[in-house]
């Protein structure tokens, strides 16, 4: 190993050179193979959104005002490249209910005759994209998302579980979001009726009562906490969409300037490195391939140049090792360990930064190791031809 350590001291500047332009060439390797991967992802989601990516939308900081709220609802409904997909699991009682503990959630307790249950508030998106089926009524029609007050019926739909409670017509004295409402049953779901919230990938629907979300013709009173509570059920959602995880970040660029409100997250979508990464990506896909081009060219050719100063430098040594008996097996074996040190670090140091900004995405990780160690393994061999011939020219 001492030999090892006297090549290195003997060539450490152009090391130093040989290994930066390595980790140039192996970062435009990662970095291609990220734009490749996230220009042509496939869509991932649950079996009833084929097609499609999902995300939760998620408000985060200081409660929002309700004039925040409707711009930011419509800045989403208004934008082509998303759905915004509503069920979100919200406070539900029902005055003087007569079904059993199945139906209460965990922890929830009895706000005087109002007996708590499971609601969920879903648009439209709701029904289509889970294949609801009704038992018996209808669901949900454009005109029923609206926004309703104490003086109006509310329509709701009710799990297959409440069937044996209430029949269609029915009225029901409810306490949603903390305002009294008149509700009217005007459907029932099938049995084994299976829907997607924010809160669980996948739930039994039985046991819901279903309330549409509204929307509001005119901005509401800031002191209407009905409201203000529904917006925020709105708001907390998920976008389904065909866009990426990259992708993702741009749309809501664009509903954030057009809405002026940031404070929200969206789940699976990256933070400030993906959007470093985004602006990234926005540059002309040829440049991205030209650059990848020319990152395996200049390695190639900073092989030739960088290879042969080192030689020179270590010419002297050559013979001083082989005066001392080592064979030129030997030597070569040390310079091969010694280039390889070289690559491998050149290779690991990209993956750190490039597997933050891709989430951690194994596939992309994987096909850059598989890539750049074939790369690696032909600048090796480079290499070592390289210094051979240089031997067998000094005769040493």
């Amino acid at each position: 190993m001492r030999a090892l350590y006297i090549l290195h001291k003997r060539n450490r500047k152009w090391n130093l050179i040989f290994m930066a332009a390595a980790l140039l060439c192996f970062s435009i390797v990662y970095f291609t193979i990220l734009h490749t991967a996230y220009k042509s992802e496939s869509a991932k989601g649950g079996a009833t959104f084929a097609g499609q990516n999902n995300y939760n939308l998620t408000l985060i900081g200081e409660e929002p005002t309700i004039e925040q709220l409707e711009r930011f609802n419509q800045a989403l409904q208004n934008n082509k490249q998303l759905t915004v997909y509503t069920a979100s699991p919200i406070p539900v009682f029902i005055q003087k209910f007569s079904g059993d503990e199945a139906f209460t959630p965990e922890n929830a307790k009895a706000d005087g005759q109002y007996i708590p249950v499971y609601g969920l508030q879903v648009n439209a998106a709701a029904q289509k994209l889970n294949k609801l089926e009704m038992d018996a009524g209808t669901f949900f029609k454009q005109e029923d998302f609206k926004d309703y007050d104490d003086k109006e019926v509310m329509p709701v739909v009710l799990g297959s579980d409440y069937y044996q409670l209430y029949d269609i017509g029915d009225s029901l004295r409810m306490r949603i979001h903390g305002q009294d409402i008149q509700a009217k049953i005007i459907g029932f779901l099938k049995s084994e009726q299976m829907i997607v919230t924010t809160a669980l990938p996948q739930m039994s629907a039985g046991h819901q009562v279903l309330v549409p979300s509204q929307q509001y013709r005119q901005t509401p009173s800031e002191d209407n906490v009905f409201a203000k509570e529904s917006l925020i059920a709105s708001a907390n959602t998920m976008l389904v969409t065909n866009a990426s995880k990259i992708g993702i970040r741009d749309i809501m660029l664009e509903v954030s300037q057009q809405s002026d409100f940031w404070s929200f997250t969206i789940g699976g979508a990256g933070g400030i490195t993906v959007n470093i990464y985004n602006k990234i990506l926005k540059a002309n896909p040829v440049l991205v391939y030209g650059l990848f081009l020319i990152a395996l060219v200049g390695m190639f050719i900073a092989v030739q140049r960088i290879q042969k100063r080192r030689n020179e430098g270590t010419k002297q040594l050559f013979r001083i090792l082989m005066t001392s008996g080592m064979a030129e097996r030997e030597i070569r074996k040390y310079i091969r360990i010694e280039v390889g040190i070289l690559l491998g670090i050149a290779l690991i140091l990209p993956a750190i930064p490039f597997m933050v900004i891709s989430q951690f995405a194994i596939i992309p990780l994987v096909l850059y190791l598989v890539l750049g160690a074939m790369i690696g393994g032909g600048i090796l061999w480079r290499v070592l031809r390289k210094t051979t011939i240089e031997m067998e020219q000094e005769h040493v």
